[in-house]
């Protein structure tokens, strides 16, 4: 008797756990009782107690449905209410997902002969009259008050299409739900995102799809780490005592790379107060090595002649005499202090816009900017007849241009006469701009002094063309 009990207890508990699971109300427990689902009411499922009881639809089996009716909006779980279209006699007609339903079909099949079945789920005469897409199949619209095949909206495409802009439906995804984990669905189709491939792939975001890693390009790495192009995996940056003897670290891109000045004392820039470092790299004395190096809450950066550089006046350069005082040149942008040798103190080079002692080139000559060539171990000026870049205008002295031809740094016509046939490739002192030919954007000198810009080299004279539509030029 003792035993009996506690089973009809636990029977009793039972069936209110799982009440209480599906969320019933607290008419959900009907008085009839039951085996199988079947024997329940619409809306009501057989409990575990065999009892009909209303329960919430997230928690309906395979085999139940989800009723949803006007008087109960949130749904529970029921039986299903058909099989086919003739188990809905008189409820609508149609079965669709195990419930009869008042739409006339779901597809063409559910229509009488010469019939189709409508996005409004209605059937209508299948002769290709129509006045609105909603009057075709699903897949096809209204053109010339015919149905055609086509598309103007997702929704007129069968489940798992997408409309394209051609209006034809394709197989595609219409959201991010219908892609995998970590894909998104662009223009219907699902591509991947970044860092969502896994290991040893990256995001190609041209075709959408991972691909394998084969540069250092493709790999991002985060904190303090960088991409060793040898094994394309993310390692932690060198520093200056992690490098093996021979080797010095690049603080650029963190790697440790063979030295280009073995036997040089690297405590040789000690007491240099402008270029303290040692750049055992370019084998020169520097103010940096890498960007962390300069003030970069100033907007400093580390330029390839191991000097910090910032931006102090920004300019037009289309606007003659932009620039003023010590940084007469708009280059880039900026205004900048040189644009050549012929504005730096003798024994200096114009690197990247500042006046600067030249980097030892005895075991490397790379490190000599263009324009120059390493002569008794120290980068100088190319003055006629030495090698220069042609697409670099600021690679030659002032007042001559790299010709194309010979790839050597030449004057203009007649010597000094302006700056010649340079195509914009030479530079022009004092802030002009060279117009293809002559510097120009200079100021008429009036009682010897230059009005409306810079005044010419030494040696030349502004010529007023402005009245002509053409800027004043040297000559």
């Amino acid at each position: 008797m003792f035993s009996n009990r506690i089973i009809s207890s636990l029977a009793v508990v039972t069936s209110l756990l799982f009440v209480l699971l599906a969320g019933c109300s607290d008419d959900a427990a009907t008085s009839s009782s039951c085996v199988f689902d079947t024997e329940c009411s619409l809306g009501t499922v057989c409990s575990i107690d065999k009892l009909c009881v209303k329960a919430a639809c997230e928690f309906c089996t395979a085999e139940q449905v989800c009723l949803i009716t006007t008087a109960s909006p949130e749904g529970s779980c029921s039986s299903p209410e058909c099989s086919s279209a003739a188990d809905c006699t008189g409820k609508g007609g149609v079965c669709k997902a195990g419930l009869c339903t008042d739409q006339q079909c779901v597809t063409s099949a559910d229509c009488a002969s010469g019939q189709v079945c409508n996005l409004a789920n209605q059937c209508i005469t299948g002769d290709g009259t129509c006045a609105t897409a909603i009057d075709c199949p699903t897949g096809q619209i209204c053109k010339d008050d015919a149905c055609v095949p086509g598309c103007e909206t997702n929704d007129q495409c069968e489940d798992g299409k997408v409309c394209n802009s051609d209006g034809v439906c394709l197989t595609g995804c219409r959201d991010a739900s219908e892609c995998g984990t970590g894909q998104a669905c662009t223009d219907g189709k699902c591509v991947c995102t970044p860092g969502s491939c896994g290991d040893g792939k990256f995001c190609d975001e041209a075709t959408g799809s991972c691909a394998v890693v084969s540069s250092c390009e493709q790999v991002t790495c985060v904190g303090d780490t960088v991409c060793d192009p040898f094994t394309l995996a993310c390692v932690t940056k060198c520093t200056v005592d992690s490098c093996q003897p021979g080797q010095a670290c690049n603080q650029a891109s963190g790697q440790c790379e063979q030295t280009n000045c073995p036997g040089e004392d690297p405590t040789q820039c000690d007491g240099n107060a402008q270029r303290p470092v040692w750049d055992a790299l370019r084998c020169f004395c520097a103010e940096c090595l890498s960007n962390t190096d300069c003030n970069t809450a100033a907007g400093e950066v580390c330029t390839a002649s191991g000097s910090c550089f910032a931006c102090q006046q920004a300019c037009d350069p289309a606007t003659p005499g932009a620039c003023g005082g010590g940084t007469p040149y708009c280059i880039n942008d900026c205004c900048v202090q040189c644009v050549g040798a012929a504005d730096c103190p003798a024994g200096q080079l114009c690197l990247e816009g500042a006046c600067g002692v030249p980097p030892n080139c005895a075991v490397d000559p790379t490190v000599c900017p263009s324009g120059t060539t390493c002569q008794n171990g120290n980068c100088a000026a190319n003055s006629g007849g030495g090698v220069c870049d042609p697409t670099n205008p600021t690679g030659c002295p002032s007042g001559t241009f790299c010709d194309p031809s010979t790839l050597t740094c030449s004057g203009g016509l007649g010597g000094g006469f302006g700056c010649g046939l340079c195509n914009a490739d030479c530079t022009c002192d004092g802030g002009l701009s060279c117009n293809g030919f002559l510097c120009e954007g200079c100021g008429v000198e009036v009682f010897g002094i230059p009005v409306g810009g810079p005044a010419c080299p030494s040696g030349q004279s502004c010529l007023p063309l402005e009245s002509f539509g053409i800027g004043n030029i040297c000559f």
